[in-house]
């Protein structure tokens, strides 16, 4: 069943068409249509000087893009778009009569000398720092942009207009000197809208709020007067110091770093505690945690001097540091403590409704835990511990996971140390002052870190899981190494450890193959026992090797020279390998008395920068 528009009904579907082409289609569809365009008294669609004939009865002419002309011979304009204050004033000095319901206004050189109560928008940043004014009238302005009045220092009083319906975000950021603001009429609240008014102590507020950030009274602690008939509750943040002005209204309560200059404490009954409002305070030392307290922030209470932490209500709490005076705890199976090892002071630990806590402790707290019958997530060596047991690191501590990275171990001179298998986490170099030590053995399941460098300088035997990147480096002593894996390809792995005469793999097939690049320290000394089909790469020359004519040998196995800079005033000669393919730049460039290269070959890839610096002429000898 077909249905035929009538010409009333098609100029209604005529005014969403979107450019003159369609009105053109249409008038060829039949001769009944070719009269709609002599029927609208405005123009639907933007218009020229050439498609204005096509709309000959238009008495109203819309203009709805910036691109659209001011067309002569029209009763009046509309203007659909945002436009300029000035411009608008210049329009109708002409004689025109233009409506324009978006006049905007910014404090620029081209607006000084109007007046803002004719606009309509304020854009972003318009009285930004300003301090042209104490009061404004703002009741005709519809709109206002981000920051609009943010630290208009002078600014103390306010008229809103009833059809404002939002506060932008920092509208009036740092207004220090507004006192009072009606807001009865706004629904929409952004961040920040009024953070840093230090003055702000009465407003009022509407029933008919949609939406609103958490921040927009944010640090705000000087209202004392709330006026809002029939609000039941805001979906805003209030400070500590504010909300006794709230009592009547549903609210959240932060206790914030501005609070604690009206002598708010940590009993106070706030929802939240944000970070830094109480380090490093003094004088908590009576004072117990409110009960409402659901979130604390990172840092709120580090360094205070508080006694007891009931957090049996805390959903959230953040890294706390520096808590050794607390004596005191009571957990939940809500928050994770991944430092409760440095609560040093502790004397008493409980939980709320749980028998596990998700808790990183010390060793030497296991016994308060064993007398509740709490399991906690990890156990961590701490330098208490190291005192507690005499620099023994315990075996029978069944989730000892990490050595802290702080221990120190110095003070405990033992040969031989072992740490336990389950040790996944420590500073690899914590025995690094241990001169007695000659054996340090690490556990199969620890973790070095990429980029780590491993450094003692009396240590004889070292058995170690390494990783890519990972670096032994100045063990003048060592002589053994075990490798509890086979990531030592594609890496520096020995620096100025020159007498290494044993590596050992154990559990590794005698056929294994190391198919990539290696180390030449661990290729001279397993070359007979396994299989190398990567280039052997020196990455460190022992001065032993330069013989007393000042001559160096490079071994023949040797294909690339890396991440070497050797320096060495006794080298005057190098005898390059046979084998050898790249030398990297700057490689004996400190070497000054170098004078000669031998037995080179034209496809060694190298810089004449990889033998000298500056003016210095190296003789290059080549053997093809």
């Amino acid at each position: 069943m077909s249905i035929k528009l009538d010409r009333y009904s098609m100029m209604i579907v005529s005014k969403y068409f979107r450019s003159i082409i369609d009105y053109k289609n249409m008038m060829f569809i039949c001769k009944k249509f070719q009269e709609i365009p002599d029927m609208f008294h405005f123009n639907p669609i933007s218009v020229t000087f050439k498609t204005q004939k096509y709309f000959p009865n238009v008495e109203t002419l819309h203009l709805y893009n910036n691109e659209d002309k001011f067309i002569t011979k029209y009763r009046q304009y509309y203007i659909h778009f945002q436009f300029p204050l000035n411009k608008y004033l210049q329009i109708n000095n002409k004689g025109r009569r233009v409506i324009c319901p978006q006049i905007i206004y910014t404090d620029t050189y081209e607006y000084h000398a109007l007046s803002y109560k004719k606009a309509t928008i304020f854009l972003d940043k318009t009285f930004y720092y300003s301090t042209k004014f104490s009061e404004m009238d703002c009741s005709n302005i519809l709109k206002f942009g981000v920051s609009c009045f943010e630290s208009m220092s002078s600014l103390v009083a306010i008229t809103l207009s009833t059809n404002l319906y939002e506060i932008s975000n920092y509208c009036f950021c740092n207004c220090i000197k507004l006192k009072e603001i009606n807001l009865k009429h706004v629904r929409v609240f952004g961040e920040f809208c009024f953070c840093g008014c230090d003055s702000l102590s009465a407003i009022t507020l509407g029933t008919n709020i949609t939406k609103s950030a958490n921040t927009p009274f944010k640090n705000v602690t000087s209202i004392q007067n709330v006026t809002a008939p029939g609000v039941k509750n805001v979906n805003f943040d209030i400070t500590a110091s504010s909300s006794n002005a709230f009592c009547n209204i549903k609210h959240k309560t932060v206790t914030t770093e501005y609070d604690k200059n009206n002598n708010i404490l940590p009993d106070f009954l706030s929802d939240e505690i944000e970070t830094l409002v109480f380090k490093n305070r003094r004088g908590l030392s009576d004072i117990n945690l409110a009960s409402t307290v659901t979130v604390i922030e990172e840092n709120a209470l580090s360094g205070c001097d508080m006694k007891r932490l009931d957090l049996s209500h805390v959903m959230f709490f953040g890294s706390q540091y520096d808590m050794t005076f607390l004596t005191a705890i009571t957990l939940n199976n809500n928050i994770q403590i991944n430092n409760l090892y440095d609560y040093t002071g502790l004397k008493k630990i409980d939980a709320i409704n749980t028998q596990n806590v998700d808790v990183r402790a010390a060793c030497w707290m296991k016994e308060m835990f064993d007398e509740k019958n709490l399991e906690i997530v990890k156990f961590c060596y701490t330098q208490k511990d190291v005192e507690l047991f005499n620099g023994i690191i315990p075996s029978n501590f069944y989730k000892l996971k990490i050595i802290c990275r702080n221990v120190n171990f110095e003070n405990y001179n033992f040969n031989e140390i072992k740490i336990p298998e389950g040790i996944t986490m420590m500073n690899i170099n914590a025995f690094q002052n241990n001169k007695n030590l000659t054996k340090l053995v690490f556990p199969t399941c620890f973790k070095v870190l990429k980029n780590t460098c491993f450094v003692h300088s009396s240590l004889k035997e070292l058995c170690i899981a390494p990783v890519k990147q990972f670096k032994i480096s100045n063990c003048y002593e060592l002589t053994s190494v075990t490798f509890l894996n086979q990531k030592v390809t594609k890496t520096f792995m020995f620096e100025n450890c020159f007498n290494v005469k044993n590596i050992e793999f154990p559990n590794m097939p005698f056929d294994f193959v190391f198919n990539e690049k290696i180390d030449f320290t661990i290729y001279k000394l397993l070359k007979n026992k396994y299989k190398f089909e990567g280039d052997v790469v020196l990455f460190s020359i022992d001065p032993n090797w330069i013989d007393s004519k000042g001559i160096l040998i490079i071994p023949d196995e040797v294909n690339l020279i890396e991440n070497l800079y050797f320096k060495s005033t006794n080298l005057t000669e190098i005898w390059m390998g046979k084998n050898l393919n790249k030398i990297e730049l700057f490689t004996f460039c400190e070497c000054k008395n170098l004078k000669i290269v031998k037995n080179m070959r034209r496809s060694i890839k190298f810089s004449q920068y990889s033998f000298k610096r500056g003016d210095k002429n190296i003789i290059i000898e080549y053997v093809d």
